[in-house]
């Protein structure tokens, strides 16, 4: 099911990342003002996750265009960038780095795919740009060990929802044999794991699990 958020709400989340992330942006630059506060969206725009890429730019679209109808963020127009990463991890971070370097934006925003947004953020710790998550959902992405750490989110935590999904199934259904569907990647791999832990914990007899991959990975 798609993750949406209300305008108003996202009109915030753009204002927030912004803010704080002009610091950053303004230090190393020259004192000449700038007409445009620029945030880029580094996303699929193409291939099995497009949907989900196109619906976040419309968001991020739509909220940089009611911000600019009030007036704008610190007298500046917000100008939303948009990359196309294909859902590859090599290509996210190349697109990171054109976004951050070449067109100087104040902020990141990541799109669906877990292993594109871990790609990501040793990046954007190192250069201290900040980055947000608003669907991938892998718990390293926040969670990655950094002292600074710029990477944020708006999406879920797996490492909470695998324990939520297993406990509701257990306790709400009885459930016997349990099953997760999951895409064969590093996101998928790392769910199972945490999934079939906690339920190993809870009943011994579920310590078994049927692999199933997506063929298109």
């Amino acid at each position: 099911m798609p993750v949406t958020f209300p305008m108003p709400c996202m009109s915030r989340l753009i204002r927030l990342v912004l803010v704080a992330g002009t610091a950053a942006l303004f230090a190393p630059l020259p004192a000449k003002a700038q007409d445009t506060l620029k945030v880029g969206l580094v996303a699929a725009m193409s291939g099995q996750s497009a949907k989900a890429g196109e619906a976040i730019a419309r968001g991020l679209s739509l909220a940089a265009e009611e911000i600019n109808a009030k007036g704008g963020l610190l007298g500046k127009k917000v100008e939303l960038l948009v990359r196309d990463d294909e859902s590859n991890p090599a290509k996210g971070v190349i697109a990171a780095r054109e976004l951050a370097q070449r067109e100087k934006v104040a902020a990141l925003f990541g799109g669906l795919d877990t292993p594109v947004s871990l790609a990501i953020v040793p990046f954007v710790n190192s250069a201290r740009v900040p980055f947000m998550g608003v669907w991938a959902a892998g718990t390293p992405i926040t969670r990655n060990g950094a002292a600074e750490n710029y990477a944020f989110r708006v999406s879920a935590v797996d490492e909470l929802v695998d324990v939520a999904l297993v406990d509701y199934a257990l306790k709400k259904y009885s459930a016997k044999k349990p099953g997760l569907i999951l895409i064969n990647n590093p996101w998928g791999v790392v769910k199972r794991a945490r999934a079939e832990g906690r339920a190993c914990r809870k009943d011994d007899s579920l310590c078994r699990h049927r692999e199933v991959r997506d063929q298109r990975r």
